[in-house]
């Protein structure tokens, strides 16, 4: 897996990681139940909350999101990509990747 975020990876094997990753569920769709996953991995929010990995200081609970606020996010994720809601598939997110020249440029671990 190190080699698909190697800089020296084509760009179609990162994109092909990249969906990967926010495709929690492995079907083949991002809906909104990745990208809160997603989001909510990200913020160490509410709902997948890790203690061992991320350890929570009295002040973090007052900086996370709250439920409904992931739920909008999520949504507005989704409708950005995929106006009609159905999820994200495979070419919608290259789509939207080929609109972020940085994206893959950025996608990957420093050397």
């Amino acid at each position: 897996m190190k080699s698909a975020f190697s800089k020296k990876a084509s760009p179609e094997v990162r994109l092909v990681w990249a969906f990967a990753l926010w495709d929690f569920d492995g079907d083949d769709l991002i809906g909104i139940p990745d990208v809160k996953c997603g989001v909510d991995l990200i913020t160490n929010s509410t709902t997948y909350i890790n203690e061992t990995a991320l350890p929570l200081k009295e002040d973090d609970l007052l900086e996370m999101l709250d439920p409904y606020e992931l739920e909008e996010i999520a949504k507005a994720v989704i409708l950005e990509i995929d106006p009609e809601g159905h999820g994200i598939d495979f070419l919608a997110f290259k789509g939207a990747v080929d609109k972020m020249p940085d994206f893959l440029f950025n996608f990957g671990m420093p050397t």
